[in-house]
């Protein structure tokens, strides 16, 4: 039921987008709402304006602060109002429709028989159409809407045909209304030969006289694929089968005729089979059977070998000529092997790692050694001073990766050539490099070189 809220304005304290059913008020302005609009099924109308846009929505229910409404209502569209938006209660031409006809929502018009309005001061026109009866065949309709007398024309069923089809006998008499059709119960008689039993619709009839087979006349005969009917089919045909077209004789030990029918088939087909090496020896064949046998393999003749045990060094056997070696028979060997040392170190302690302050090989080898790998790094320098050459320098060699030193040798030995032998176990990633202890007097570097050899 509509209620007028009158004079009731407050401002909303929260955001409103168009899918929003619930409104926010101060507590003051919704407890006021809720003593205007009362009990559950009242309702009032507000305004929500922010000076741009307006939308009119019902207020149904408050509970604390929060507004139950129904969006877009009368005509208008649902917005988006912020926090502060004013609210307002309005009259509109529904609210006042509401209240002039009593405090209904609208008129209902009920029931199957002649329309009775009943509502407030308002006068309304209520159009209720009369019914429209039309006489089928055999009735008549007479009278004035709403008082109608409608009546059988044709009693008895005389107002149109009815159709009995069939191949029976059908016997049809009139009654009031319509027809009586009786159709008689079939009877079947039973000829000469013929039995007859069951009730009807169920009838079973049976050949009696012969109760199976009997003789006659061949009427016509068909010839099926590959078949050949020759002389008058119904009288005396000959059928036969026709040829093939393949000529008889023995192919490959089966023997066939001319209608493609096998009359023999030679014991052993297969005649004759050749090996292509002296390894593969076929044996005589035996009716359906072939023996082939593979020679073992020597160091003269093919045939077949027998693997070595994979992970047992005696595969290595020098003598051993017929077992053939697996990756991991070679692996096992190589794992057995006793590792010899290339260099020993023999006590000498290299000078620190700045002594050695004069680039010599600059360009850098790499070097990548795997866990357990072995590489032998030799680092040959010689030095020479050209206004006198029968000089012998003093100096040192250092072996780097990077900056970061491996391994040296002390420069308390005067010679011209000078060698350094770097032994490096893996794992190890690195660029080599080589440098020597400071030049003296116009002493220079003559030549150099960097080798390695890996394990």
């Amino acid at each position: 039921m509509f209620i007028a809220a009158q004079l009731f304005q407050s401002n909303t304290t929260a955001l409103l987008n168009p899918a929003t059913t619930v409104m926010k008020l101060p507590p003051a302005a919704a407890a006021q709402l809720l003593a205007a609009i009362g009990a559950s099924g009242n309702f009032t109308t507000l305004s929500l304006s922010n000076g741009v846009v307006s939308e009119l929505v019902y207020a149904t229910g408050v509970s604390g602060v929060n507004v139950t409404i129904q969006r877009a209502q009368e005509g208008t569209t649902a917005q988006t109002f912020s926090a502060g938006t004013i609210v307002r209660f309005v009259w509109t031409e529904v609210s006042i429709q509401d209240i002039a006809s009593g405090g209904t929502a609208g008129i209902t018009i009920t029931g199957g028989g002649i329309v009775n309005v009943t509502g407030g001061p308002f006068a309304f026109n209520v159009s209720a159409p009369a019914g429209n009866l039309i006489a089928g065949m055999g009735i008549g309709i007479s009278g004035t809407w709403p008082n109608i007398t409608i009546t059988n024309t044709q009693p008895g069923g005389g107002g149109g045909s009815t159709l009995v089809t069939g191949s029976g006998q059908a016997i049809v008499t009139p009654i009031t209304g319509g027809y009586n059709v009786n159709v008689p119960t079939p009877v079947v008689a039973a000829g000469s030969g013929i039995a007859v039993g069951g009730s009807w619709p169920n009838i079973t009839i049976t050949n009696t006289a012969p109760a199976v087979g009997g003789t006659g006349t061949v009427t016509n005969v068909g010839a099926g694929t590959g078949i050949a009917i020759t002389g008058d089919p119904t009288i005396n045909p000959t059928i036969s089968l026709s040829p093939s077209g393949v000529s008889p004789g023995t192919y490959g030990g089966i023997t066939i005729d001319g209608f493609g029918r096998v009359t023999n088939i030679t014991a052993g087909l297969i005649t004759s089979i050749t090996s292509l090496t002296s390894a593969l020896v076929v044996g005589m064949p035996t009716i359906g059977s072939v023996t082939l046998q593979i020679n073992d393999g020597t160091t003269a003749a093919k045939g077949l070998v027998q693997l070595a045990v994979a992970t047992s060094s005696a595969s290595s056997n020098p003598a051993d000529s017929t077992s053939a070696v697996t990756p991991a028979g070679i692996a096992a060997v190589l794992a057995a092997q006793v590792p010899v040392t290339i260099i020993a170190d023999t006590g000498n302690i290299p000078l620190a790692s700045a002594s050695y302050s004069v680039p010599a090989i600059t360009s850098g080898t790499a070097l990548n050694l795997a866990s357990g790998k072995t590489a032998l790094v030799t680092v040959a320098i010689e030095e020479q001073d050209p206004g006198a050459p029968t000089s012998i320098p003093s100096f040192g060699i250092g072996l780097f990766t990077g900056l970061t030193f491996i391994d040296g040798n002390s420069d308390n030995v005067p010679s011209a050539a000078r060698t350094l032998t770097v032994k490096i176990v893996g794992p190890f990633t690195g660029v080599l490099n080589a440098r020597v202890t400071a030049l003296v007097g116009t002493f220079a570097i003559q030549s150099k070189s960097l080798s390695i050899i890996t394990t």
